[in-house]
């Protein structure tokens, strides 16, 4: 629940009937280009400016862009080649808009705020681990328990507890810049108990990672900014993360935080994050962005929680409440997408363990998921994900054979793709319909799009993509007329046509 108060966007403590939804709400912006101007939404850090400058600006011209804007340089994201400045909190609208017009900036925007709703353990009897066996995820154990996976858990920080101890790696607080990770809140130890309690150590709860190590990244205490996010996305990318696990979710997204989330992608990471409980259809992000698995919450029945979010743009559900033990040593149910994404993350990290592409893991967890009327592609099943991996097609057993072989399959066409009409205000999203040919998951695509901006990708190179997908560009040139977009959609059986159309 929001709250209008001194520093904008707080919330509190959501309860339910049953335990308390936990929750941590990422309040970020929409990506604005160089020159282009973003409408203040209340969520704004005061006297904080997220600045990009083009590549090859002298130090002396960055100097210069900071001096006219009246802003100093207070820390920097070195992977992301973004600097985080400082500016009279009266002051950062002007300031604002003359380094987005300064020609050397590629883009600057306002830093924003990120925000916790606490989590409260409840009921340590109300549920036994259901999720773990609906999930099967109990039957990949004896061939994979994710040794040698590092999952990061980006949060409030772990406390070691004793079904975490010895299973915790060097972690790092990007809010100080040193490496004590320990919880302030609480939040932070439950997802990474979900995620890899210490497992068949007749103690406490059983995580769904088993033998996981957890990467500790503290990014915020009960609240913070977006740009730690993403120094805390690019941190642990650098630092030997197989998996980030994400239990946060904004209304809107930053460029910035994007850009950290390709940064980790592109390095063979799988990222993970809460699609948000505001029981809404509504994208949320880093959720929303085409490198995250974004993960919803559902019940024993394989309904939704009314809590969840949900809609084509969130690729699975997973249980939406789990065990786990807090900071202090009790066990309890920690309810939440902030609860479903973890236990995700540990699931991915039993492939991860035996196998090491990240886009083919994803693909099998899509394909393999039980599909579910609320999400894109359905429940996750852990047992079946690895049986698409090890070459299997279904998540039960097949049907005893017949006398008369099956017919071969037909060959699948070549995909097509087709433009939606564009845009009529700059920087407006732009529709692009993809179809493969085959079913959900099965194709491998790349979709791109050239204009007189030049050349950008709508789907990542080798992405696996459903039969029919929507990507969206926006058009960033801050003016109206002049651009051509060509589309083209390739897979194994082949290309489509171009299609152009000008605007």
């Amino acid at each position: 629940m929001r709250t209008v108060a001194a520093a904008p966007s707080r919330f509190t403590l959501r309860n339910t009937a049953a335990f308390f939804v936990a929750a941590l709400l990422l309040a970020v912006s929409l990506p604005a280009a160089a020159g282009a101007q973003t409408a203040p939404t209340g969520d704004e850090v005061p006297g904080r400016i997220l600045v990009k400058f083009a590549p090859g600006t002298s130090a002396t011209a960055k100097s210069a862009a900071r001096s006219a804007a009246g802003a100093t340089k207070i820390k920097s994201i070195p992977q992301l080649g973004v600097e985080v400045l400082k500016v009279p909190a009266k002051a950062s609208a002007t300031a604002l808009q003359r380094l987005q017009r300064n020609p050397t900036v590629t883009y600057a925007e306002q830093d924003r705020v990120v925000e916790l709703a606490g989590v409260v353990p409840n009921d340590p009897e109300f549920v036994r681990q259901w999720g773990v066996t609906l999930t099967r995820t109990h039957e990949v154990w004896p061939s994979s328990k994710g040794d040698g996976v590092t999952i990061a858990i980006l949060d409030t920080g772990v406390t070691v507890n004793s079904d975490l101890d010895g299973k915790v790696v060097a972690g790092r607080n990007i809010l100080n810049g040193t490496s004590d990770a320990t919880d302030s809140h609480g939040h932070g130890t439950f997802s990474a108990g979900v995620a890899g309690s210490a497992t068949n150590n007749a103690h406490a709860v059983a995580g769904y990672g088993w033998n996981v190590r957890i990467m500790p990244v503290k990014v915020m205490e009960s609240s913070g900014t977006m740009s730690d996010l993403a120094a805390g996305i690019s941190w642990a990318a650098d630092n030997g993360a197989h998996i980030i696990s994400m239990s946060l979710s904004g209304a809107t997204g930053t460029t910035t935080v994007h850009n950290a989330v390709k940064y980790a992608a592109g390095r063979n990471v799988l990222l993970v994050a809460a699609a948000g409980n505001q029981g809404a259809t509504d994208p949320r992000y880093p959720a929303a962005y085409p490198e995250v698995i974004s993960v919803a919450g559902s019940d024993e029945n394989d309904a939704r929680y009314t809590w969840s979010n949900h809609g084509s743009w969130v690729d699975v559900a997973a249980p939406g409440v789990n065990r786990s033990m807090s900071r202090t040593g009790s066990i309890g149910s920690y309810g939440g997408t902030s609860s479903a994404t973890p236990a995700v993350a540990g699931m991915l990290a039993l492939a991860r363990g035996t196998h090491t592409n990240a886009a083919s893991i994803r693909d099998a967890l899509q394909t393999a998921a039980k599909p579910v009327e609320f999400v894109r592609y359905g429940r996750v099943d852990a047992r079946a994900m690895v049986d698409v991996l090890a070459g299997g097609t279904s998540p039960t057993p097949s049907p005893e054979p017949t006398s008369s072989p099956a017919p071969e399959p037909s060959p699948s066409p070549s995909p097509t793709v087709s433009p939606a009409p564009l845009p009529t205000d700059s920087g407006s999203p732009i529709a692009v319909a993809v179809t493969t040919g085959k079913q959900k998951g099965a194709n491998v695509a790349t979709v791109n799009w050239s204009g007189s901006t030049g050349t950008a990708t709508v789907f990542a190179d080798g992405e696996v993509v459903g039969s029919s997908t929507v990507g969206t560009l926006t058009h960033a040139t801050g003016q109206k007329g002049g651009l051509t977009v060509v589309y083209q959609v390739c897979d194994a059986n082949g290309c489509s046509d171009k299609v152009s159309a000008s605007w």
